[in-house]
């Protein structure tokens, strides 16, 4: 007989893998809108929207982390908060630290190479839906989901850059200033959305 821990750890990875399938829905989205060459301002909502997406999740598997792999019944709340928080931040500088290591493409490579990391970010959110479905271990989960936030930090900056060189599209008379202050609205716009 499943006892009531069982059952909401089950619950608990059904609402994550729900939240994977969704997001592995908007991965395909956002990889059929960067080859069909949607209009900057619609990529970039929709990676807003998948980091935002990936986020939850992530939030929820470090819930289910803590609640199944690195707690018990009987510690105290404080301990379960100490360790939710020590999850959350390192969660949150692990995906920063794997980010900063890709390297953006080129100039005119921009699509080719956003393609690539959406291609593989599809792999790894498909990857993870068969880790949680098959209940494997809560860190192999984190990891894949910090690898996968990763993959889509870099496409979010792909798209950045491609909306700065190539969708901005400032008039002949535009002044250096005014370039610079249409680039730095598209980036805050990121920036401020993603973090």
């Amino acid at each position: 007989m499943a006892g009531p821990q069982d059952i909401s750890s089950a619950a608990d990875r059904r609402r994550i893998l729900n939240r994977l399938r969704r997001l592995g829905g908007q991965v395909r989205g956002l990889a059929t809108m960067v080859a069909n060459e949607k209009s900057c301002e619609d990529v970039l909502t929709q990676v807003l929207a998948a980091k935002s997406a990936l986020d939850r999740v992530g939030v929820h598997a470090i819930a289910y982390t803590v609640k199944r792999c690195r707690t018990s019944p009987e510690d105290s709340p404080s301990r379960v908060v100490d360790e939710a928080l020590g999850l959350f931040v390192d969660y949150r500088r692990s995906a920063g630290q794997l980010g900063s290591a890709l390297v953006a493409p080129g100039p005119g490579g921009e699509q080719a190479a956003t393609a690539a990391l959406l291609a593989r970010l599809a792999e790894r959110v498909a990857s993870l839906e068969i880790l949680v479905d098959d209940d494997h271990e809560c860190d192999e989960i984190l990891d894949g989901i910090i690898e996968a936030r990763a993959l889509l930090d870099q496409v979010g900056l792909n798209v950045v850059g491609h909306s700065m060189n190539t969708c901005l599209a400032p008039g002949a008379t535009a002044t250096r200033d005014e370039v610079v202050d249409e680039a730095l609205a598209v980036f805050i716009r990121y920036i401020g959305t993603a973090r």
